[in-house]
């Protein structure tokens, strides 16, 4: 079975991870608050779809369309160009819409055919992760949330706020635990 590898589009990053992210692969993108995760996907999303002409879809969840727009237009990204280009989608859930990502697979589903996306930000899991009213909820929930994402058939990333551990020693881990349901 052939690895085909997407570049990422951000300078350093392909080099470390040995040439890009495994294409169809989902991926968690973890930090703390003001770390840079959201540019991070931009970045990805941006350049896949400008330089690499692979189109994205970025999914808001925390952000209204406005806020992303205007936290994006501090670099020389012209996304308004490839969203006319329709290689750049952004969808805004507002938070009290979330059970609307879970449900309606079909409906991003029809985007990403309609358009052609190859590569998809979901910005953030934490909203999905409150949707559910427990541990085990959410881990079944989890479960159903990633099978849905693979049938997609693109690349993802998902962002997420790090748990604080303390020690320098311990295992990255996100605050509501996607890693591990992820590829990486």
């Amino acid at each position: 079975m052939e690895r085909k590898l997407l570049k990422s589009g951000i300078s350093g990053l392909d080099k470390v991870l040995g040439g890009g992210i495994i294409e169809g692969s989902i991926i968690a993108l973890s930090g703390p608050p003001g770390c840079g995760k959201s540019t991070a996907a931009m970045q990805f999303i941006y350049n896949g779809a400008a330089v690499y002409n692979e189109p994205g879809l970025y999914i808001s969840i925390e952000e209204s369309r406005n806020d992303v727009y205007f936290h994006s237009s501090g670099f020389k990204w012209d996304i308004a160009k490839v969203e006319k280009e329709r290689k750049f989608v952004l969808l805004d859930y507002p938070i009290h819409e979330v059970e609307q990502i879970l449900n309606q697979y079909s409906a991003v589903q029809e985007i990403i055919q309609s358009t052609g996306v190859k590569r998809v930000v979901i910005d953030s899991v934490m909203p999905i992760a409150l949707y559910f009213a427990n541990d085990d909820d959410r881990k079944r929930g989890f479960v159903k949330f990633i099978e849905n994402l693979r049938r997609w058939g693109v690349t993802t990333i998902i962002l997420a706020g790090d748990a604080k551990t303390g020690k320098l020693s311990d295992t990255p881990s996100t605050y509501y635990g996607i890693e591990n349901y992820t590829d990486g």
